[in-house]
């Protein structure tokens, strides 16, 4: 069965250039572009995971995923920003709104992906070569 990611994302571009992360991953995607699309999808997408911009308009990202956590406490909420950077940020980001991780732009597709990877139990390329590496030495 496909696990379902929900990404939100006001700018457009952004949510191109992380869509990449997912390409080859058996996964639904589901994209929005504000805070109230976000908490609408949420309940009628149900997804596995939720990769969320701090700044999204109308219901910003924090509050966004204070709500989800306050609903869906196991839900990973991978928070994705150019802006709120720093310690602070963060420290709120993950005990006060519930954010699973919180990430800062500019970041790899490699290691986003090895985070997307890492909540939704898909197994990472870098475990995969491990256990590549390792048959070969039997």
């Amino acid at each position: 069965m496909k696990k379902r990611v929900m990404i939100a994302n006001y700018d457009p571009n952004v949510l191109k250039q992380q869509e990449k992360a997912f390409e080859g991953l058996d996964v639904e995607l589901k994209t929005v572009q504000n805070g109230d699309m976000a908490l609408t999808e949420l309940n009628q997408f149900q997804p596995d995971m939720v990769l969320l911009d701090p700044m999204l308009p109308k219901v910003s990202g924090f509050d966004v995923a204070q709500k989800i956590r306050s609903t869906m406490p196991d839900l990973p909420i991978i928070m994705l920003t150019a802006v709120y950077r720093g310690i602070v940020y963060r420290t709120q980001a993950l005990s006060k709104y519930g954010a699973t991780e919180y990430l800062e732009e500019p970041i790899s597709i490699d290691e986003l992906r090895a985070t997307i990877e890492k909540y939704i139990g898909l197994p990472s390329r870098e475990i995969k070569k491990k256990k590549k590496v390792s048959s070969k030495k039997r």
